[in-house]
């Protein structure tokens, strides 16, 4: 009799995990009872698993290919594959980039083979705060009427790790396409496929985009859709990026010296589902875009910025 037992805790996703023990080799028989709740229920949470970095790569590597975070600063010195969000210096020196994550968005989509599932291990935490939200795009898909996702079926949307098309940003991370709401290749159903990363829809101007796009971010993150997950000490909290987008809430003290919110990260590798723009269109989104505005660097998408924060879930 298996000892998985599974508990839902969010009305539009989540699940948590007990019976489990990460910390030691999981047999085939209980790996496919945690893949398919992780179909089932989009995020699993392990609770009270204080794995090591290894015991949290070789759980990963169940699931893929694992990302070896080559072009990431922020990597953990002692395994490449974990990187660290934190609010803690980082090589003795402070950082930002733990806040990266303030927005919505999924990770990675703006390579053509984007993130699959997102691990993450609760290591330090403050006493208060440090929250993250998470939104199903199942949902936000499914609650469109009819002609309107037939509508959204059609569309493309280009992606770019910046909302600035800097030139610099974009001999690293060129424009990729991918398609708006994509079938998931495990459960056949589409989702949206939006977040932060997004900067137009193929074949349109950023300006002709923007009030649908706006529409559509605003849409996907009704509160019905989300789940907050309040952090305990040793969380083990995976997720499916295919269908959930998910922001980290500056809900706690971030100042240099306060209570340190630090986490360790695992990134499993998606199949390539997306095109470079530029083998598509024949041409660099950045210069395309300099070109139509005649500046050397197109503006930021600001209307859509706005659009994608969540002023109603951060009380």
């Amino acid at each position: 009799m298996s000892k998985v037992k599974v508990r839902r805790i969010g009305y539009a996703l989540g699940a948590e995990i007990t019976g489990v023990d990460l910390t030691k080799p999981m047999d085939d028989a209980t790996f496919a009872e945690v893949k398919q709740a992780i179909l089932e229920n989009q995020l699993l949470c392990f609770p009270r698993q204080n794995v090591t970095r290894e015991q949290m790569f070789e759980f990963a590597s169940r699931f893929g290919v694992v990302d070896d975070n080559s072009s990431v600063k922020h990597r953990d010195p002692e395994n490449p594959y974990v990187t660290m969000l934190s609010s803690k210096p980082f090589a003795g020196k402070p950082w930002e980039g733990f806040k990266n994550g303030e927005n919505w968005h999924t990770d990675r989509s703006f390579k053509v083979a984007p993130t699959s599932y997102t691990l993450l291990s609760a290591r330090e935490l403050p006493d208060v705060g440090g929250n993250t939200l998470f939104a199903n795009q199942y949902m936000s898909y499914d609650t469109l009427t009819p002609p309107l996702r037939a509508f959204v079926d059609g569309l493309s949307a280009i992606h770019l790790q910046q909302r600035k098309a800097a030139a610099m940003m974009a001999e690293q991370f060129p424009a990729v396409i991918h398609p708006l709401a994509p079938i998931h290749p495990e459960t056949k159903k589409r989702a949206l496929f939006l977040g932060e990363h997004v900067r137009a829809f193929l074949g349109m101007t950023e300006e002709e985009s923007r009030p649908f796009l706006d529409f559509l971010s605003v849409h996907a993150i009704r509160p019905e859709f989300c789940y907050r997950h309040v952090w305990s000490l040793h969380d083990f909290v995976m997720w499916d990026n295919r269908c959930l987008m998910h922001m980290a809430v500056k809900d706690y003290d971030m100042r240099p010296g306060a209570q340190a919110r630090h986490l360790w990260k695992c990134s499993v590798q998606a199949a390539v589902s997306g095109k470079l723009y530029e083998e598509v269109v024949g041409r660099r989104y950045d210069l395309e875009i300099a070109e139509r505005s005649g500046a050397a660097v197109a503006p930021p998408p600001s209307i859509h910025a706005a659009a994608i924060r969540p002023a109603t879930l951060n009380s």
